[in-house]
């Protein structure tokens, strides 16, 4: 569904697939990669702005399903996971993004779950991360 579904299915078959995980937890480790690469396989094949909420439901999903196998087993793909995430973070974001406060959240759960770890990618991350905050939004009537 995630792969050939309609943009909305796309978005909810992401959301479920994320919570079955988060509840089965490191039983899903013999699982994990295979998983995540298609998750990030899928952030780099839709780009298109229809496909805003979707590519924000996976970045969410990506960050339950490292947290639900834990830090032992999300280790050897941190590189990976973070380097997608400040791509997107540095080049494929616009001022009005539905993405933004998903990698928001993506950077604390990926913070909890890692501890100490996460602090070598903190001078690359802080930047976009003040730069979002920063972001005075538009209101209107």
């Amino acid at each position: 569904m995630i792969k050939n579904g309609i943009s909305i299915v796309k978005e909810n078959a992401a959301t479920a697939m994320a919570t079955v995980v988060e509840q089965v937890g490191e039983e899903f480790i013999p699982y994990y990669q295979e998983t995540l690469q298609f998750m990030l396989n899928g952030l780099s094949e839709y780009h298109q702005p229809e496909y805003k909420q979707f590519r924000g439901q996976v970045i969410e999903a990506i960050t339950i399903i490292c947290a639900a196998v834990g830090k032992a087993a999300f280790a050897p793909t941190s590189n990976d996971v973070i380097g997608t995430l400040l791509q997107i973070q540095n080049t494929q974001l616009e001022r009005k993004d539905a993405q933004r406060i998903y990698l928001l959240t993506a950077w604390q759960r990926l913070c909890i779950l890692m501890g100490e770890d996460f602090g070598p990618y903190l001078p690359q991350i802080l930047p976009g991360v003040f730069t979002m905050a920063t972001l005075s939004p538009s209101m209107g009537v």
